[in-house]
C-alpha cells in the first residue's frame, strides 16, 4: 500500500497537540509505579556503599578521589577491575544532603521516569509512524516490565539507571536530522563512566541512524566513529586509574555457581539461563534478589532446555542479522536485546553471577523495539487491510497486559523495603541457594533483637524463632561449606546464648575454610580453653577403653 493513503487512515491515537504530553505521560506513570520505594531503607549492597565504604561516607570532599579510584577503593582499599566513577559522584552528594535513604530513592524513581520518557522520544524517532501509539505502548511496556524493581528500588543500581539515561541522550543526538555528534560523543563518555556495560551499545548506536533517517547509510559511520572514539578515550582513562587492567577478575563459587563446572557445563548452563531471562522478562513468575550458589543448578547439552534455549536464540540472531540489513526496527532490537545482554550473560568470560534481573534493565530496551515494530507493523496490516478492528483489539489488549504488569511492579517493589522484608520474602522461592538461607537467618535474627528494643526487653536467644535462625545457617552452610559468612553468623548466634562449644565447633569449621578471619583472633582464648576440656574429655574416653571416639575427640582438641 502506498505511503499516501496508510497516511489518511483514522489514527487510533490522534497525532494532536496532546501527544506532546505524551512523554510526560509515561514518565509520570513510571514514577507512580515505584513512589512506594521513597520510603524503603537500604537494602544489599546500599549498605555497603553508604556505610562501609569510607570515601562515600566522606561525601562531596572525597569527588575528586573518586574519579582516581576503582569502585570498590572505599570499600577494599583495591582498585580493582571497575572503573564507574559518575555513580560514585551521585552517591558522595547523596551522602553529603544527609537525605538519605528517602534522596537516594527519590533520585532512582527520577532517573528512571526520565529514562522512560526519553525512550518515548527515541521509539517515536526511530518507528516513523503517522500515530504515536506503538511507541507509547511499547513504552509503557518498558515502564512496567516486573523485572525492572531490582534496579529502580535498589539505590546502588543508580549505575544502571545512569548508563541507560545517557545511552538515550547518545542516541537521540545521533539521531537527528543533523547529528549532534559532539554531544552524541559525550554523552556515551558518560554512559562508559556510569558502567562498563554500555560498550555493548557500539553495535547498536550506528544503526539508529539509518532507522531515524533513511537518506542516511544503514551503518552511520559519523555514528560509529563517534563511539569508537568515546570508547577509546574511556580506556585510556580507566587504564590510567586502575591497578587491574583486564575485565576479568576471577569469582568466588558462592556468588558464581558456573565456577564449579568444566567449560561445556559454564557454556551449557549459560544457555540455559537466556531462556530463563526471556521468559522472566514476559512471565514474571519468580522475582528475586539472588541466583548464587545453587539456585541454578549446572547443565549439559543433554538437557532438553539447553537446547531448546540454544535454538531459540540462534533464531533471534538469524533474525537480527536479516531484519536488520533492511533496516528493520525489530530485528535492530533483537540485536539491542542479545548484544547488551551479552556482557552479563557468562559465555564470554565469567561474572559476579549467573544470573541478576538488574542484567537485563538495559537489555529490555531492545524488546521495547521490538514491540514498538510489532505494533506498527500490525497497524499497517490494519490500515491494509481496511479492518480497523484489529488494532483497537491490540491497543486494548496491550493497555490490559501493562495494567497486569503494573500490579505485579508495584507488589513486587514493597519487597524491597529493607533487608529483612526481602530476605524473609524471597527465601521460600531460592531454598537451594546458600546465601538466601543464611540471609534468611540473619533476618529472623535482627527482626527478633529489633521486636525486643522496642518492647524495651532483652532479647531471649533461647527463643524458639532463634533456633529456627541457626536452623537455615545450618541449612546454608550445609548447600556450601566453605561459606564463611554461615560460620560466623553461627558463632554470633552461639556466642549471644554462651554455647562455648558450639562457638568452638564452629570456629574449627571456619579455620578449614578460611583460617585468616578476624574472628578466629577473637576466639583464641575460647578454643585453647575448649581444647583442653577436649583434651580432659579423650583422656576419660580412652581411660573406658572408648578408643575410637577418644582418638575423635583428641584431634578436635588438636585441631582447636
Amino acid at each position: 500500500m502506498k505511503a499516501d493513503s496508510l497516511q489518511q487512515q483514522p489514527p487510533i491515537i490522534a497525532s494532536t497537540d496532546f501527544s506532546r504530553w505524551l512523554p510526560w505521560v509515561l514518565s509520570l506513570f513510571a514514577a507512580a509505579l515505584y513512589a512506594n520505594t521513597l520510603g524503603h531503607q537500604f537494602a544489599l549492597d546500599d549498605v555497603t556503599i553508604f556505610e562501609l565504604n569510607t570515601l562515600i561516607k566522606e561525601g562531596t570532599g572525597s569527588i575528586g578521589k573518586l574519579f582516581s579510584t576503582g569502585y570498590w577503593f572505599g570499600y577494599t582499599g583495591d582498585n580493582g577491575s571497575v572503573y564507574r566513577p559518575l555513580p560514585m559522584v551521585l552517591f558522595a552528594i547523596l551522602q553529603s544532603s544527609g537525605t538519605l535513604p528517602f534522596g537516594g530513592h527519590f533520585v532512582n524513581v527520577a532517573l528512571y521516569a526520565a529514562c522512560v520518557g526519553l525512550l518515548y522520544q527515541l521509539l517515536i524517532r526511530i518507528l516513523h509512524y503517522p500515530t504515536p501509539w506503538p511507541a507509547f505502548i511499547a513504552t509503557a511496556f518498558f515502564a512496567a516490565l516486573p523485572i525492572h524493581t531490582e534496579v529502580i528500588s535498589n539505590i546502588k543500581s543508580a549505575d544502571e539507571l545512569l548508563c541507560l539515561l545517557f545511552l538515550l541522550l547518545s542516541a537521540l543526538q545521533l539521531t537527528k536530522e543533523r547529528p549532534g555528534l559532539l554531544f552524541g560523543f559525550g554523552f556515551f563518555l558518560l554512559a562508559l563512566l556510569s558502567k562498563e556495560t554500555a560498550i555493548t551499545y557500539l553495535v547498536i548506536l550506528p544503526f539508529l541512524p539509518g532507522l531515524a533517517n533513511p537518506a542516511t547509510k544503514n551503518v552511520s559511520t559519523g555514528a560509529l566513529g563517534v563511539v569508537l572514539g568515546a570508547t577509546v578515550l574511556f580506556f585510556i582513562i580507566r587504564s590510567g586509574v586502575l591497578s587491574k587492567s583486564d575485565f576479568f577478575p576471577t569469582h568466588e563459587l558462592i556468588n558464581n555457581s558456573l565456577t564449579a563446572g568444566n567449560k561445556g557445563q559454564q557454556f551449557a548452563t549459560a544457555i540455559a539461563i537466556l531462556l530463563q531471562y526471556l521468559v522472566l522478562v514476559f512471565v514474571p513468575w519468580r522475582l528475586t534478589y539472588d541466583y548464587s550458589y545453587n539456585t541454578i543448578p549446572l547443565s549439559s547439552f543433554s538437557d532438553p532446555f539447553v537446547l531448546t534455549s540454544l535454538l531459540v536464540h540462534l533464531g533471534l540472531l538469524f533474525l537480527a542479522f536479516r531484519l536488520t540489513s533492511k533496516r528493520n526496527v525489530i530485528g535492530v532490537g533483537i540485536l539491542a536485546y542479545l548484544a547488551a545482554l551479552s556482557i552479563n550473560s557468562n559465555l564470554v568470560f565469567l561474572t559476579g553471577a549467573p544470573m541478576a534481573e538488574r542484567f537485563v534493565f538495559i537489555p529490555s530496551v531492545g524488546v521495547a523495539m521490538v514491540i514498538g515494530g510489532l505494533l506498527k507493523r500490525i497497524q499497517w496490516s490494519q490500515n491494509a487491510m481496511q479492518t480497523p478492528g484489529i488494532g483497537n483489539v491490540v491497543f486494548l489488549g496491550s493497555l490490559v497486559l501493562v495494567a497486569g504488569y503494573s500490579v505485579i511492579t508495584v507488589a513486587r517493589a514493597a519487597d524491597w523495603y529493607d533487608n529483612e522484608v526481602l530476605f524473609v520474602k524471597d527465601y521460600p522461592k531460592i531454598p537451594n541457594s546458600s546465601r538466601a538461607a543464611n540471609d534468611y537467618g540473619s533476618a529472623l535474627v535482627k527482626r527478633h533483637e529489633k521486636e525486643a528494643a522496642a518492647a524495651k526487653k532483652d532479647t531471649n536467644y533461647r527463643a524458639p524463632i532463634i533456633d529456627t535462625a541457626i536452623f537455615y545457617m545450618h541449612r546454608s552452610e550445609q548447600i556450601l561449606p566453605q561459606y564463611d559468612n554461615a560460620l560466623q553468623n553461627l558463632i554470633y548466634v552461639f556466642s549471644k546464648r554462651g554455647q562455648i562449644d558450639s562457638i568452638a565447633r564452629v570456629c574449627v569449621r571456619l579455620r578449614r575454610v578460611n583460617p585468616e578471619h578476624p574472628i578466629l583472633v577473637q576466639a583464641g582464648p575460647t578454643l585453647l580453653n575448649e581444647s583442653n576440656k577436649l583434651v580432659v574429655e579423650g583422656r576419660d574416653q580412652y581411660n573406658q577403653k572408648d578408643s575410637v571416639r577418644a582418638m575423635q575427640t583428641l584431634l578436635l582438641a588438636v585441631e582447636m
